[in-house]
């Protein structure tokens, strides 16, 4: 892992490059309940996202995924759904 001044490094590069562009941090959900609180959700709609193709995977037996992953899956599926509805 980078020490804390190359972290800097790097992050003073990408801002000179693309200073427009959003970095954007993996947040790890580990948990049903972690990605349902996540989402404002219950559980049962994180299970049946999962069985809907939601990059959601399952490791221990548990439940886990990557919020900005997930979070990109569901605006994609709640564009198509509200498309469709038209």
């Amino acid at each position: 892992m980078p020490c804390h001044s190359e972290r800097e490094r790097l992050r003073q590069i990408i801002r000179d490059v693309a200073p427009e562009v959003p970095i954007l941090i993996p947040v790890h959900l580990a948990g049903c309940q972690h990605i349902a609180d996540s989402f404002m959700v219950n559980r049962s709609t994180v299970r049946a996202w999962k069985k809907a193709g939601a990059p959601i995977a399952v490791i221990g037996g548990r439940l886990t995924a990557e919020y900005n992953m997930l979070m990109h899956w569901h605006v994609r599926q709640s564009t198509g759904s509200a498309r469709e509805a038209l």
